[in-house]
């Protein structure tokens, strides 16, 4: 299970790293607009900053980090349809694949923890 808590730190360090972005820099500011959520921007920040919390709440209590991951697929998925309706690359949208994938991975292995 080291692998997963180290996954979890991880991707809980990367939400908070981008949504503290998101909140504070032009150039992240300019991404949403260019997404078309430039009035959901905080919105999306702030779900990220407590998903990151509760992703790190499930590494004692399993059910919040099955939760939180499930919550992180889901937007995981609609950014990666995001970027696929505006046109973006493939090295682009990129990212949002890997999210959606490792917040999967997530998911399996809370579930595993909470049945242990």
């Amino acid at each position: 299970m080291l692998a997963h808590n180290i996954l979890v730190i991880f991707t809980a360090a990367s939400f908070l790293y981008y949504a503290t972005s998101a909140l504070t820099t032009k150039r992240m500011a300019i991404e949403f607009e260019r997404y078309g959520f430039s009035d959901k921007r905080v919105f999306i920040a702030v779900s990220q900053i407590l998903g990151a919390l509760g992703l790190l709440m499930g590494l004692i209590m399993p059910i919040i980090g099955i939760l939180t991951s499930a919550g992180f697929t889901v937007q995981m998925v609609c950014a990666w349809v995001v970027r696929r309706r505006i046109g973006d690359a493939f090295q682009q949208s990129l990212p949002a694949v890997v999210y959606l994938a490792i917040s999967i991975a997530l998911i399996a292995g809370f579930t595993i923890k909470a049945m242990n």
